[in-house]
């Protein structure tokens, strides 16, 4: 099915999962557009997987962010097609490192980083490790 807006509401305390999975999430390229927006307010833990999507023609194609640090405990970004997208491809101002991994950002070079990957043709990104993904920052 495909994911258009969802939220998890009405609910006690615990873990909450999000898949979003196999879409084409596709926008006009308009400015402060985001393709996936992840964030959370008020829940004790937010896990949120996407894999197999193709997010593209965005201001930033996915933007994690949470009000407290701690809310959101995993974002697992993998396999997905993230490319295109004017300002950025992933920002992550959450407190956690956003594992996006094995993506393809149009180019074999991989996503820009000024200081981490000045020579990729995709789009930029916050800071990352190689290992683990994308960490807190822009």
């Amino acid at each position: 099915m495909p994911f258009e807006e969802g939220s998890v509401k009405g609910r006690g305390k615990g873990t909450y999962g999000c898949t979003v999975e196999d879409n084409i999430i596709n926008g006009d390229d308009g400015g402060g557009s985001v393709g996936l927006d992840i964030w959370c307010d008020d829940t004790d833990d937010l896990v949120v997987t996407g894999c197999h999507n193709t997010i593209t023609d965005f201001d930033i194609g996915v933007q994690v962010d949470e009000e407290t640090a701690g809310l959101i405990s995993s974002v697992i970004l993998n396999w997905n097609h993230i490319y295109d997208n004017a300002s950025s491809g992933v920002s992550n101002d959450a407190s956690l490192t956003v594992d996006a991994r094995y993506c393809w950002w149009e180019y074999d070079s991989g996503p820009y980083h000024p200081a981490l990957n000045a020579g990729g043709l995709g789009n930029q990104v916050g800071e990352f490790d190689r290992a683990r993904g994308l960490k807190k920052g822009k």
